[in-house]
């Protein structure tokens, strides 16, 4: 838990101090005065709630031995298109680079078998102890989003859609002969695509953010089917 509040601290010192870059956005010259196209628009940093919605046995032994922050995900916008399309209100389309951490508590871990596969196991009998167990999927997601302003107020509302990459698992442990022990593991089968629903409220481009995925990022041959919520913080 302290590290939890310390990882928010260094958060939300971090979002103080970059916020007024974000606030002042640069965008390029379109020659339309109700397009907008920029670049590093937004950033978030958030944690992840797995749902007991639709999971399979290996996403039920993982539900069971983790907790709300310990599951952490960080993203940034890479390119971004808005239209106005009225003074406040606008949509926009955009491209995000997310990274999403599912990790274990120290008694479990994630354990890769045949290459491009992933299980929860119980470390008794093999290691002492487990320092290190997550399993990080990358995606690029493309929001598709409207924002409403009121002054420095804003609310956003939006659906994206996530193309994931094949997920990686790193562990770091003692061995019950007590050698240290590192490995990583690529190339874990995911859904292709997936996506979420989310909304965002900011106040002079520092806000909260809430979202749910209903479809699960992994296949149920291939790791744990569980749906989530996630939630965070976001500059923009």
């Amino acid at each position: 838990m302290k590290k939890c509040f310390l990882t928010i601290a260094i958060a939300l010192a971090a979002l103080s101090a970059s916020a007024q870059e974000f606030t002042d956005t640069p965008y390029f010259y379109t020659g339309n005065s109700r397009l907008r196209v920029s670049m590093i628009d937004n950033f978030a940093y958030g944690f992840i709630l797995p749902s007991a919605s639709h999971i399979n046995a290996c996403g039920a032994q993982y539900i069971g031995n983790t907790d709300f922050g310990r599951n952490r995900e960080f993203s940034f916008n890479f390119a971004n298109i808005e239209y106005l399309l009225f003074p406040g209100g606008s949509i926009g389309l955009g491209m995000d680079l997310h990274w999403s951490n599912y990790r274990m508590n120290k008694t479990c871990y994630w354990e890769p078998y045949n290459y491009d596969l992933v299980q929860v196991s119980d470390p008794a009998g093999k290691y002492s102890s487990v320092k290190r167990s997550v399993l990080r999927v990358l995606s690029v997601d493309f929001p598709l989003d409207y924002t409403q302003h009121f002054g420095p107020v804003s609310f956003t509302l939006g659906v994206s859609g996530e193309l994931n990459f094949p997920a990686v698992t790193r562990f770091k442990g003692v061995d019950t002969a007590g050698e240290k022990v590192k490995f990583r593991s690529g190339s874990i089968t995911t859904e292709l695509l997936s996506a979420n629903v989310h909304a965002c409220f900011s106040l002079y481009g520092i806000g909260l953010y809430i979202k749910y995925r209903p479809v699960a990022q992994f296949t149920p041959d291939s790791g744990p089917v569980f749906t989530s919520w996630s939630a965070g913080l976001m500059i923009r």
